[in-house]
């Protein structure tokens, strides 16, 4: 049984012709957590296995398929879809590969990611690193103190309060900058840090902080134990629900 086979149907003039046609309401919405699992109690956290997709999990729990959108109405943060399901290892892997295998990342001092930010079209200026000119920034982001380059840069991890220089289209003179920092594997790199300045707020250079690839772990691993219906009452729960998307 489907997800979408729950919902009730509706008249809808998709042409603007006048001719009503059935479709299914897919606007319709139960909020599973507060009118129903009160009720189901007798729901178990279960454990996503390494790699597995919805539908082998519905078969391994209920031997059927069809039973996988339950999954993702009864914990909210599936409410996002497929995409918010555990990549498990290999998953995860090619998903930090995409997502960050082609950058480097450069950490700037407060007044340094000022100037960056002031200048006009950032992302069309290049940074020169060592002897090496010519980088062409990927992106921005102000709040981490970071540029990330296009580009793996080996030099960048022996980088500590370091000048570099970006050229820009508007100046002669290339700009100096510092950094505090330096990754060569964006997936490495600071996704929050643990120690700031309580005056500026501006970050402190240290080790204590959660790398991006950290950060990705820990979600998809604490994302991987799930709230399930027992099998005993998943007939009863997806009637119950049929009721109430129907009302």
């Amino acid at each position: 049984m489907s997800f979408f086979k729950q919902f009730p149907r509706t008249k809808y003039d998709i042409r603007n012709d006048s001719n009503l046609i059935s479709i299914t309401n897919i606007f319709r919405n139960v909020d599973v957590n507060e009118n129903m699992l009160d009720g189901f109690l007798n729901y178990k956290l279960e454990r996503i296995e390494d790699g597995e997709r919805p539908d082998q999990m519905s078969f391994r729990l209920y031997e059927n398929t069809n039973f996988y959108w339950t999954f993702f109405i009864a914990n909210d943060f599936l409410k996002g879809g497929y995409n918010s399901w555990p990549k498990g290892r290999q998953g995860l892997a090619e998903f930090i590969a995409d997502e960050y295998g082609p950058y480097s990342v450069l950490v700037l001092d407060g007044p340094s990611i000022k100037q960056v930010c002031s200048i006009t079209n950032p992302l069309n200026q290049t940074v020169t690193l060592d002897t090496t000119s010519g980088i062409k920034i990927h992106k921005i982001d102000e709040t981490k103190q970071q540029i990330w380059l296009e580009g793996n840069y080996t030099i960048l991890n022996n980088v500590e309060s370091e000048a570099f220089s970006i050229t820009t289209d508007d100046s002669p003179d290339s700009l100096s900058l510092t950094a505090l920092d330096g990754f060569a594997n964006a997936e490495n790199a600071p996704y929050s840090y643990n120690t700031y300045n309580a005056e500026t707020g501006a970050i402190i250079r240290t080790t204590d902080f959660t790398s991006y690839l950290k950060y990705h772990e820990d979600e998809d691993n604490t994302h991987s134990l799930i709230k399930v219906i027992r099998p005993g009452l998943i007939t009863a729960f997806i009637d119950r629900y049929k009721e109430l998307i129907n009302e």
